[in-house]
Formats: C-alpha cells, structure tokens, sequence
C-alpha cells in the first residue's frame, strides 16, 4: 500500500484534508517510469485512511518465527486475513466482495 495523508495545511488551505494513492516509488526515478496515482480531497476518506496508517504503525506485522507462524495460519482453509482489521475498526461481520 502506497498511501499518504494531509489533514492540515497544504497549498495554502489550513483545513486540506488529501489522500494519494499511487503505484509509484517515492524517488526522483519514479517520475522517470509509468506509474499511476490519483488524489482524492475527502475528509471522511482521509480519516480513514489516516485510521489505517495509523493502525499499522501501532500493529507492525510479524517478523521472524512470528511471520513463519503466520504464514501457517493463514494457508489454513476458512482463514479471514482482514477479520480483526474489520472489527477493531468497527465495521463489524461485513464480508468482502468476491
């Protein structure tokens, strides 16, 4: 996940709030390569996503024998890799389109 978050000042509007998504690497060369991005000024989707970020700094992912450990579990049938994403952030038993 590429994503970056404003919620503050940004092309002089104090109360911007911005998300970019995008494919590219933030480097000088990915203005060199194909890459797509789009910018959404939403404040309810910028929350969100600060939401996440948020989430996945505070909830790093294993590394190790831990990952070795999740790995496991996860190849085991009826697995839901997003369950306890969807229910620390609220959203219940809402299953994802397949």
């Amino acid at each position: 996940m590429k994503a970056l978050t404003i919620s503050g000042n940004f092309d002089g509007k104090r109360s911007s709030h911005i998300v970019y998504r995008g494919s590219a690497n933030w480097s000088g060369m990915s203005t060199l390569s194909d890459e797509q991005g789009f910018i959404v000024r939403s404040q309810s989707l910028e929350e969100d996503y600060s939401g996440f970020i948020n989430y996945l700094f505070k909830n790093p992912p294993p590394q190790g024998q831990e990952l070795v450990k999740e790995i496991v579990l996860r190849q085991q049938a009826g697995f839901d890799p997003f369950a306890q994403v969807r229910r620390e952030m609220g959203l219940g038993k809402m299953k994802p389109a397949m």
